[in-house]
């Protein structure tokens, strides 16, 4: 320490002012000083000094003592926050997985599993290779497959019976009436021959296992299936197909019997409805096989395809109908289901190869999904058809 400090120096060294440096030492320490230019020297300049070096200890004390209490509410804060975080986080999930669970319960309605009661071993079916693996499908099957088609033709039969009340108490001509069933044949047709359960079960149950075998993807075999799996679908459709003829009997007999129409035209018409909404999403399960590993639908070709073909049978040929005569739209009609038919099975013997197969479904930047080479080799079939014709020497295709 310093032998000798001036009041003043004292002050500035413990960084008080001069007047509260005399004040302490006369009040603290009894010492008389004159001025801020008395001489503080030996142990009355030690007493002092301990006194100061003893004030800030305690003071870094205190200090050290205010930022730990600072510290611990900070923690009591974060604490009350992370619980109410949890909280919300605790809230959020239960919302979560009570949607996953609402979410599984209904993939679970549509896993379409056999039970123990959809199997009966002591029954025996006939026939061989795809024909057996076809049959017992179906067999397997039937509760999964033949509910849903009572239902739906249970509740169309009861609104068939409802609007046949509503037009016989209104007083509408018989053409009118004749017109309203033309039109409403394919519609009617499109609810009632829908085939997504169908399908699902398919793909689900049956083929996302077998896929994985060449042998079950060979154009042959392919063909084999989609022709079996036609006629036991349409042996199921003969269901619905039953009630519209039904219906139709007593529209028939009620409106139309006495008149000049045609009551051949709508039998035959219903018939030939059947036979395209059969066929066509048989077809577009083998060309575009629109299921993912999970068994979900993500086709966006799908969508755009139905939009296309069921405006033209729905709303096109119903107007088409008309305005032809029976005979020559009956024609059409014929030619129109056989040569589709023909193309569908033409089509599926050359692309379901190499489109049927179990497929990973990704989203591009661009949000739309990406589509394997097969899918652009169909769709460009036509193209190529087009090109042989006008001897083109390149066309340029933008890859998807």
């Amino acid at each position: 320490m310093a032998n000798k400090l001036r009041i003043y120096e004292l002050a500035k060294k413990h960084k008080k002012s001069t007047k509260e440096m005399l004040d302490l030492l006369k009040e603290e320490f009894g010492l008389k000083i004159k001025s801020h230019m008395s001489v503080l020297s030996g142990e009355e300049l030690d007493i002092v000094e301990e006194y100061f070096s003893e004030d800030k200890s305690k003071k870094e004390v205190k200090e050290d003592e205010k930022i730990e209490n600072l510290e611990k509410k900070e923690e009591k804060i974060s604490e009350k926050k992370s619980f109410k975080n949890q909280k919300n986080k605790n809230k959020k999930d239960k919302k979560k997985n009570k949607k996953q669970n609402k979410r599984s319960k209904k993939s679970t309605k549509r896993e379409l599993k056999i039970e123990n009661k959809d199997v009966n071993k002591k029954e025996k079916i006939k026939g061989e290779g795809f024909v057996y693996l076809n049959k017992l499908f179906f067999k397997r099957h039937k509760r999964h497959l033949l509910k849903p088609t009572l239902i739906k033709t249970a509740i169309f039969f009861a609104l068939g019976i409802t609007v046949f009340f509503i037009l016989s108490s209104l007083t509408m001509k018989s053409n009118e009436i004749y017109k309203i069933l033309i039109y409403a044949i394919p519609i009617i047709s499109y609810i009632l021959f829908k085939q997504d359960i169908i399908l699902m079960a398919f793909y689900k149950n049956c083929d996302s296992s077998l896929l994985y075998y060449n042998f079950y993807r060979e154009d042959k075999n392919l063909l084999t299936m989609f022709w079996l799996r036609f006629i036991s679908i349409f042996k199921l459709m003969a269901i619905p197909m039953g009630a519209m003829f039904i219906i139709y009997a007593g529209f028939a007999i009620k409106f139309l019997i006495k008149t000049n129409v045609n009551l051949i035209l709508p039998i035959f018409y219903i018939f030939l409805n059947a036979i395209f909404f059969t066929v066509l999403p048989l077809f577009q399960y083998y060309i575009i096989q629109p299921f993912d590993k999970e068994g979900k639908q993500k086709s966006v070709v799908l969508v755009l395809m139905n939009i296309f073909l069921y405006y033209i049978f729905i709303f096109g040929l119903p107007a088409l109908a008309m305005k032809m005569e029976e005979m020559k739209f009956i024609l059409i009609i014929s030619i129109f289901i056989i040569a589709f038919v023909g193309f569908a099975s033409f089509i599926i013997y050359k692309f379901a190869p190499k489109t049927f197969k179990i497929k990973q479904w990704k989203k591009t930047s661009r949000g739309l999904f990406n589509f394997s080479d097969p899918y652009i080799e169909f769709f460009l079939f036509p193209l190529q058809i087009w090109e042989s014709f006008c001897l083109l020497d390149k066309l340029k295709m933008v890859e998807l």
